[in-house]
């Protein structure tokens, strides 16, 4: 009984492992499928970067007319600029130490204060 048991329990393993086995030889296949698509994906990223000019003016045909284009860069330029403006307004009020609380946080703030002058 003791032998029988000891069997059925290796068989058991064998087919374990089988299953395993089965299982890293297709993950083994799936990467190697990868790293090809991987390969090929990066040759051709080599091929568009050794000719810039010819695929922006690739990109600008696949994304519609010029005066679309035109558009939508000038609206980005715009809001670049705003941008631009709102941090040099930023870093000259961090210059300045000119910042100022909200008003509800200002209210808070002195709401606080009177509850701890009180307890006080």
């Amino acid at each position: 009984m003791l032998a029988i048991s000891g069997l059925a329990y290796a068989f058991r393993q064998y087919q374990r492992s089988q299953v395993f086995l089965k299982k890293l030889i297709a993950d083994i296949e799936g990467l190697s499928k990868a790293e090809e698509t991987l390969k090929a994906l990066h040759e051709t990223f080599q091929l568009q970067c050794q000719n810039p000019r010819r695929n922006t003016h690739d990109w600008a045909l696949g994304q519609g007319n010029s005066d679309e284009i035109a558009l939508e860069v000038t609206r980005l330029r715009e809001e670049v600029e705003i941008l631009r403006s709102e941090l040099i307004r930023a870093e000259t009020q961090l210059e300045d130490k000119c910042w100022e609380a909200p008003p509800t946080l200002q209210h808070l703030l002195l709401q606080t204060y009177e509850i701890e002058l009180q307890v006080n």
